[in-house]
């Protein structure tokens, strides 16, 4: 009963689009759609054991492991060792959160593959994850709450080249259509999460091949 619940969960996240953002094509494959419940089961009860099995023997991931990646990526022992040495390693919340925004499908010389979370993204915009999010009148959770906004697109102050500016390490400023301002906290925005997941077919095998870094901005 647990398990069909759970199932349902997913199916229902699957299907939801917020306001546009998320265009989950999961149930495109029903074979893929198979991988990614049981990813999602071994993560949320953080299997070390089940999660080694569905990696490709070579990970590719990005710097902040770079000394485990040799040729054509990390060895996936070496990976569960960095990125997910025990129950406390933040890549488990990373990963629920990929999983829980759905995957795009994606294309390539060798075939189709997955990639996850499935959200796109707008210029100058930052993409709000989240119901009655605190909008606040100072990058601070002690200052004044100006209003509440949900999921969707909402113009961000930006740098020369486009990129969203931070403010004191984790906020956003927002410019709203009638010209107010405010700040939001980084944790509500696809800016938290800092990876991506690619799973394509390894001999016929779904496997996940790639855990890569979203570049952020300084």
């Amino acid at each position: 009963m647990m398990k069909t619940l759970f199932f349902t969960s997913l199916f229902i996240i699957s299907y939801l689009p917020i306001h546009g953002q998320i265009n989950d094509e999961s149930f495109t494959d029903e074979t893929f759609w198979d991988f990614k419940v049981t990813l999602a089961n071994c993560v949320l009860i953080k299997d070390r054991n089940a999660l080694k099995n569905k990696l490709n023997d070579k990970v590719i991931e990005c710097w902040d492991a770079f000394d485990c990646a040799g040729q054509g990526g990390c060895d996936k022992n070496n990976f569960m060792n960095i990125f997910f040495k025990d129950g406390n390693s933040k890549h488990w919340n990373i990963l629920k959160q990929i999983i829980r925004f759905g995957f795009k499908k994606m294309e390539d010389s060798t075939g189709y593959y997955f990639i996850g979370p499935s959200y796109t993204e707008k210029d100058l915009s930052i993409i709000v994850l989240a119901n009655n999010l605190n909008v606040r009148n100072k990058p601070s959770i002690q200052s004044k709450v100006l209003k509440t906004i949900s999921y969707g697109y909402y113009q961000c102050t930006t740098d020369e080249s486009g990129l969203p500016i931070i403010f004191n390490n984790s906020w956003y400023e927002l410019i709203f259509e009638n010209g107010e301002t405010g700040y939001i906290s980084k944790k509500f925005t696809t800016k938290a999460i800092d990876r991506q997941l690619k799973i394509a077919k390894v001999n016929g095998v779904w496997k996940i091949t790639e855990y890569y870094c979203i570049m952020e901005e300084m």
